[in-house]
């Protein structure tokens, strides 16, 4: 039987996610995915269109799924006004390459059909808002130990266009708080989500973010979050940090390396046993501080989009 594709029916959840725990058997830091677990974080979501997410099926059986989205932006910074193309989720088994490149030319044709010519592929720069949490932790990226979702990705135009490390640490003992070089007082409270899209990014998740003051004025901010369903699989619970910022004038005081532990440290009253976190593999001034917090990088974590060329009239 040949090679068929077809868009998302409910039914299609208990082999979409038993193939989706296969290829992610060896990455401890991809949570496991179940029909109940799908249903309850991905298909809620407003933005979610089943027409775009794809399903191949050869020889009677379900050999890949692929998810396609136009989504708003899903970080504090961004304009609420933005939304983005992009593939949110690619997966199928090494051995079929030929299933990866045509679900991937199917989803891009379903993009481009709605005006896009700029697809992301996984990517951090642009929007993760279905698979915030399980993939990867905090952020949904696709982990270089998949290296035939990214030929495949490379094979259809997708290029590299930025590359982050993600990190680990191990808490034996309760983390250590650093001392800063200024007196600060800090905030830590559920996340305030700025606009919609954000929000429901986070849907079944509680961030939070601890803000940092000196005199009064906000110089810096951490973002933290529990990550429930990475437990059956790690085994213990983890905390992930999805944001990290200080402002230009404070930097250099030993403020960040003090958020980020008391991020570690609240995470640990949780019982979190381990930490987790990804940065820009050109961020030289957060690897020295997270070196210095006992992290160690995991795996690389390459971003892609695909620009299409303009259509000629």
């Amino acid at each position: 039987m040949p090679l068929h594709l077809d868009t998302f029916r409910p039914d299609h959840l208990p082999a979409m996610s038993a193939l989706y725990n296969q290829q992610a058997s060896a990455e401890p830091f991809i949570a496991p995915l179940s029909p109940d677990l799908f249903t309850h974080l991905v298909t809620p979501k407003t933005y979610f269109d089943p027409a775009g997410l794809f399903v191949a099926h050869e020889r009677g059986q379900l050999v890949g799924w692929c998810h396609a989205a136009v989504a708003g932006a899903t970080e504090t910074w961004m304009d609420p006004a933005l939304v983005f193309a992009g593939l949110q989720m690619l997966v199928f088994r090494p051995q079929h390459l030929h299933v990866g490149l045509a679900l991937i030319t199917e989803a891009v044709r379903w993009l481009s059909a709605k005006g896009h010519s700029t697809i992301h592929a996984m990517n951090s720069q642009a929007n993760y808002p279905f698979y915030r949490g399980l993939h990867m932790g905090g952020e949904r990226l696709c982990p270089a130990t998949l290296p035939h979702v990214h030929l495949a990705l490379a094979l259809c135009g997708f290029r590299v266009v930025e590359e982050s490390c993600y990190l680990v640490a191990e808490f034996p003992d309760a983390p250590r708080i650093p001392p800063t070089r200024i007196d600060l007082e800090y905030v830590d409270a559920p996340l305030t989500a700025p606009h919609p899209a954000l929000a429901e990014s986070w849907l079944g998740f509680e961030p939070r973010q601890i803000e940092a003051f000196h005199h009064g004025r906000r110089v810096a901010n951490v973002g933290w979050v529990m990550l429930p369903h990475h437990t059956a699989k790690l085994r213990r619970p983890c905390v992930n940090l999805y944001l990290l910022g200080v402002i230009e004038s404070h930097r250099r005081q030993g403020i960040a390396a003090a958020l980020v532990a008391r991020a570690f440290a609240l995470g640990y009253q949780q019982g979190a046993r381990l930490a987790t976190l990804n940065s820009e593999t050109w961020n030289l001034p957060a690897h020295s501080t997270y070196h210095k917090l006992g992290m160690a990088p995991h795996v690389l974590l390459p971003d892609r989009r695909l620009d299409l060329q303009p259509t000629v009239p």
